[in-house]
């Protein structure tokens, strides 16, 4: 009587490497998403603080000034969510090349982000105008 072939087992050097290397890829773009997201939290801080360190105070009473900060923090949120999205998109299309590539693809798009929100909080400037009373 014939037996029946036995399973392959899991234990042999080509499984074994393939998992290997399967966890390190795994840990690779782990890596590299966290590098993105500890970068996008300075693009959420990049305009506000730029404009309360370096910008132009707000003329009018600290409650309103505030406001324009919690806005300009608004801002730094969408432009932080762009950021992922286009860092995620990058390690996408660069995931068969060298992972520095894709960090220096991460920096570049932090400078840019950073730069340009940093430029808007130092020129932003204020213009109250007062309501229009004629009849």
């Amino acid at each position: 009587m014939k037996s029946l072939p036995r399973a392959k087992t899991d234990n042999s050097v080509g499984d074994q490497l393939v998992r290997l290397l399967a966890r390190i890829t795994m840990k690779r773009h782990i890596m590299l998403a966290l590098l993105r997201v500890l970068l996008a939290v300075g693009v959420v801080y990049a305009l506000p603080l730029s404009h309360a360190q370096w910008g132009e105070t707000y003329p009018g009473d600290g409650q309103q000034g505030f406001g324009f900060i919690i806005i300009f923090m608004i801002v730094g949120l969408v432009a932080a969510a762009l950021f992922v999205g286009l860092g995620s998109l990058g390690q996408f299309l660069l995931r068969r090349r060298p992972a520095r590539l894709t960090v220096f693809t991460d920096l570049a798009l932090f400078l840019l982000f950073a730069g340009v929100l940093v430029y808007g909080g130092v020129t932003a400037r204020y213009s109250d105008s007062q309501p229009n009373l004629q009849r």
